[in-house]
């Protein structure tokens, strides 16, 4: 077995590195969502980086849940 340490990606950053890294965005995004009394913390499971390729049912689920919260709000929103 590999020490995880030990083994590096292409950037020159271990696997313990890039798991630690991960646990800090993952709290960032947790606390950039509190910001706002709306604010909500989805996960995109079995999506990367381009969910809207990727899982656009829930792309298109996020944009109406938005919408329907502005609905009477702007007179011009339906």
């Amino acid at each position: 077995m590999i020490n995880s340490e030990v083994v590096e990606n292409l950037n020159g950053f271990s696997e313990v590195e890039l798991a630690e890294t991960k646990v800090a965005l993952h709290e960032v995004a947790v606390e950039m969502s509190k910001l706002s009394t709306n604010g909500e913390f989805w996960i995109a499971k079995n999506s990367g980086h381009n969910i809207h390729v990727e899982n656009p049912e829930l792309v298109l689920k996020a944009i109406k849940k938005v919408c329907d919260c502005h609905v009477g709000a702007y007179p011009s929103v339906r």
